[in-house]
């Protein structure tokens, strides 16, 4: 797990610069944001993806 951590956490760095802009100031505005941009979209698709897949597998082994 660790493992996947570290990859993660380097695979994300260089997005994090990606792009400039304050995403603190208004909720609705972050949420504009964090649906309306490709890439926040795709990670949020992964993420849900990873979950589904990681749900499965629990599943069959229980």
């Amino acid at each position: 797990m660790k493992t996947l951590t570290s990859l993660a956490a380097l695979v994300a760095t260089p997005k994090v610069f990606a792009h400039a802009g304050d995403h603190g100031s208004h909720i609705f505005a972050t949420l504009g944001h964090l649906f309306s941009q490709p890439d926040h979209l795709v990670m949020a698709a992964a993420g849900v993806l990873a979950g589904l897949i990681a749900v499965v597998l629990v599943r069959r082994r229980a």
